[in-house]
């Protein structure tokens, strides 16, 4: 079933509720069996408790409850989320949204330019 969500709600649910269900099927085993033991072999070795961090193949910690696959969507959500680092913004120089806003302080202007493009861009530089 479909359902509109906006931007923030789709990457929680995605990030949060389904890539993490990635990788867990490994884990699946018949209901009443731990890791227990495992855990216990592992002390025995080094005679402390080690700390194991499951990531699966999306950089998120594995939701060992999980009972089935991510939803498809979400594995196409973070592929979208990874190009965003390709994305190149760039604004002409003379660039100057105030004009249409008919703001006409040259100051505060010139202020808003560089506080917006500096919010927006990393690195971006104030206009001349």
């Amino acid at each position: 079933m479909k359902r509109a969500r906006n931007i923030e709600e789709l990457l929680a649910w995605a990030y949060r509720e389904e890539l993490p269900k990635d990788g867990a099927v490994q884990f699946l085993r018949p209901a009443g069996f731990g890791f227990g033991w495992g855990a216990v072999g592992r002390y025995s070795e080094h005679l402390t408790v080690v700390d194991e961090q499951r990531l699966n193949r999306y950089g998120l910690e594995i939701d060992l409850q999980a009972n089935n696959l991510p939803h498809p969507d979400a594995p196409r959500i973070w592929r979208a989320v990874q190009e965003l680092s390709d994305l190149v913004v760039a604004w002409p120089a003379e660039w100057n949204p105030c004009i249409d806003l008919e703001l006409t302080r040259a100051d505060l202007v010139e202020a808003g330019i560089a506080a917006g493009l500096a919010r927006l861009c990393q690195g971006a530089s104030s206009p001349p």
